[in-house]
């Protein structure tokens, strides 16, 4: 009998398709061993705003650049980036259908100030996994290896669900698992 793995790297409130590769994988296993990149969902995540697509940014302590291991990225606070993103979430979902079910977690994962982006992303993937009721097999890998979602050739297509800005900037693919959630709450069909 084979098993399924998975490696990723750790992700700000991951994609709709991180999760769904995440889901589809017996063991999942998170880059420790890799070094900080630029650009990538590991500090940000995209949400829909009335004008279209916006990025939500974790503002990162000197150093990142510096090939520091994943594990030693240290989060700066001095811009109070967490009431940033909280208020661009009430904003722009406060009238989705589940907002209220789930903000006051999401506000006090945002609002615990963790040291370290890893332990954020982790506590973010806890909160997923308890609201999916999906219990992975998962850990800290400290080998380097290819990831599944830094390195996907092609993207899948997402079935479409309601989303709070549909009417005028059609459907929004591939938005943060936050998206999905506030939305429509946690069903697993418009993931697997």
């Amino acid at each position: 009998m084979s098993f399924a793995t998975g490696r990723f790297i750790t992700e700000y409130f991951p994609s709709i398709l991180t999760l769904r590769q995440m889901m589809q994988m017996d063991y999942v296993l998170i880059e420790y061993d890799e070094t900080y990149q630029k650009n990538s969902l590991r500090n940000r995540c995209y949400l829909a705003g009335s004008q279209g697509v916006h990025l939500l940014s974790i503002p990162l302590i000197k150093g990142k650049h510096q090939q520091q291991p994943i594990y030693q990225v240290r989060i700066a606070y001095d811009e109070h980036w967490p009431v940033k993103h909280l208020r661009f979430i009430e904003t722009n979902y406060c009238k989705a259908p589940y907002y209220s079910h789930y903000i006051d977690e999401v506000r006090g994962i945002l609002m615990s100030r963790p040291e370290f982006l890893v332990d954020l992303n982790w506590e973010i993937l806890r909160f997923l996994s308890r609201t999916f009721q999906w219990n992975p097999n998962w850990a800290c890998s400290l080998q380097h290896g290819v990831s599944i979602n830094n390195h996907s050739p092609s993207l899948p297509v997402l079935k479409p669900y309601p989303q709070v800005f549909e009417d005028r900037l059609g459907f929004l693919p591939n938005l943060s698992i936050l998206d999905l959630l506030f939305c429509i709450g946690p069903q697993q069909k418009y993931i697997v």
